[in-house]
């Protein structure tokens, strides 16, 4: 099986998991660095299946907030933590549709 290493990635988040989870350190088959943690590529698969899956869960039925990783807390849809009033769904509705339709 080939490996993947830290230095295959410019992202900072997955090159610290790579590190923290990996019990490998040697050459990358893939791009070629030397004494370099390495990681099944379908292990960095799984984890990075399951930060798409928390980016994008929904917390109580659709408010539209999204986990935020780094902050460890849910975020509402103006970018700010989610508090009680995003499960109100007026308030959900409007911010959808005057505030993220035409943002980016």
């Amino acid at each position: 099986m080939s490996y993947c290493c830290e230095e295959c990635f410019l992202n900072e988040a997955i090159k610290k998991y790579i590190q923290e989870n990996s019990s490998i350190v040697g050459k990358c088959k893939y791009c070629g660095s030397h004494n370099v943690s390495l990681i099944s590529p379908i292990t960095l698969g799984e984890y990075m299946c399951s930060c798409l899956e928390k980016a994008y869960e929904y917390i109580d039925e659709g408010t539209g907030a999204m986990y935020d990783n780094e902050d460890e807390m849910y975020l509402g849809p103006d970018g700010k933590e989610a508090t009680q009033i995003y499960y109100n769904w007026e308030l959900f509705k409007n911010t959808i549709k005057h505030y993220n339709r035409f943002s980016k």
